[in-house]
């Protein structure tokens, strides 16, 4: 009976867990592109009502932020200098879709 209750236990402690690695990240995604590429390493998204945020990895002037909870999100698109820091505000996210912000253009600071 003991096993059984731990057994039990166990699966209802992971089994969401195991049901998000089989059936993918669930949530929405923000994706988009960087010119030029080299211009961010990093891009971060903040949803403020529910206090969440996420830095992802810029890649080949591409990202792609998986997983995020339904709502609105700043995109703070992290510029290595001489480029700078773009915000891109209420990019609405649903759950299940991906949102294409489609490409975003760093200025440099003489420009």
């Amino acid at each position: 009976m003991k096993k059984l209750i731990i057994t039990l236990l166990f699966f209802a402690v992971f089994m969401p867990v195991i049901s998000a690695f089989v059936h993918g990240t669930a949530g929405g995604t923000i994706k988009g592109t960087i010119y030029p590429a080299d211009a961010a390493v990093k891009v971060k998204a903040v949803n403020a009502n529910v206090l969440d945020s996420t830095v992802v990895l810029v890649k080949k002037g591409s990202f792609e932020i998986p997983g995020l909870k339904e709502g609105n999100y700043t995109v703070d698109i992290i510029g290595l200098p001489p480029y700078k820091t773009i915000s891109k505000m209420n990019i609405k996210v649903a759950e299940g879709q991906t949102t294409d912000i489609g490409e975003i253009k760093l200025t440099g600071e003489s420009e």
